[in-house]
């Protein structure tokens, strides 16, 4: 029984590893040449507000460009669905690993700094595919 013990820690072991890995990610930031709680979530905000309106920005951008380009209902539609599924994945994505810190300080923190981290993220794909359709329809 012992073997299968050590084996179901490994395996915990290197799932836990490869989620930190990702949170290590948030790491990269600024951020957290802060000292204390309150000011690393507080800069994880105005980052995430950055780039929460930067991706606002360029989603309406693209929407924009869409329309000009004529009929393209069904790609609007696609692109709105796609955002709202994001949000709800990048939310749960981010609540999946703050809970890693489940009673500890550092929960909140983590949940933003996922947030800001993943929302950059999608801003830099919605600003690639923004560019896309400067070039092609242009």
């Amino acid at each position: 029984m012992a073997p299968l013990r050590n084996l179901n820690f490994i395996v915990l072991i290197f799932s836990l590893g490869t989620t930190f890995s990702a949170c290590a990610e948030d790491r990269k930031t600024d951020c957290y040449r802060f000292q204390n709680s309150l000011e690393i979530s507080s800069c994880f905000e105005r980052e995430l507000n950055e780039a929460d309106d930067g991706l606002n920005k360029t989603y309406q951008s693209i929407l924009k460009k869409i329309n000009q380009i004529g009929d393209r209902d069904p790609l609007i539609a696609s692109l709105k669905r796609a955002q709202r599924e994001w949000v709800t994945y990048r939310d749960l994505n981010c609540k999946f690993y703050s809970e890693i810190y489940s009673g500890g300080s550092a929960v909140g923190t983590e949940f933003v700094a996922c947030k800001a981290r993943m929302t950059k993220e999608r801003l830099t794909e919605l600003s690639d595919k923004l560019k896309y359709f400067h070039d092609k329809f242009e």
